[in-house]
């Protein structure tokens, strides 16, 4: 039974001890290797660009005659990916939308949409806040002088 435990031992001893070869210096590619992995480094950086710009400018294509404000948005919100925040008693007042646009700017189509409405709009993150503009304020002020003959 030692002789079984002895032989174990110094067979895991050996394994412990005995060191595999390292690999060599590392190889460095040939030359028009090198060209074609710069090569493609800078165009995946420049498609990776590219579609972080196109992500940043959300453009919005509509085509509306006489629809309904919360319509209009909900196909906003499919194509941009942008939360439209409101409330059914802010639309009630709303008038019917009608637009046509191709591939422009979501604040650009939000402002010729609101333009017309009795509501506002402001862009938080990637959220539209929609609320109802404030009442008129008072621009002039008339005074009228009495004159006594």
């Amino acid at each position: 039974m030692y002789k079984f435990y002895k032989d174990i031992i110094v067979s895991l001893r050996s394994c412990l001890t005995t060191t595999l070869p390292l690999p060599g210096p590392a190889r460095w590619p040939d030359k028009t290797s090198r060209i074609r992995i710069s090569a493609t480094v800078a165009f995946l950086f420049i498609a990776l660009m590219q579609v972080s710009a196109t992500a940043t400018a959300q453009t919005v294509t509509l085509v509306e005659n006489k629809s309904r404000l919360a319509t209009v948005l909900e196909k906003m919100r499919k194509q941009t990916g942008y939360d439209f925040m409101y409330s059914t008693a802010t639309l009630r007042g709303a008038n019917p939308v009608t637009i046509s646009v191709k591939n422009v700017p979501l604040e650009r189509v939000l402002t010729a949409i609101f333009e017309s409405q009795p509501l506002q709009f402001s862009i938080e993150d990637r959220s539209v806040v929609i609320s109802r503009k404030p009442a008129g304020k008072i621009t002039e002020i008339v005074t009228h002088q009495v004159l006594h003959v």
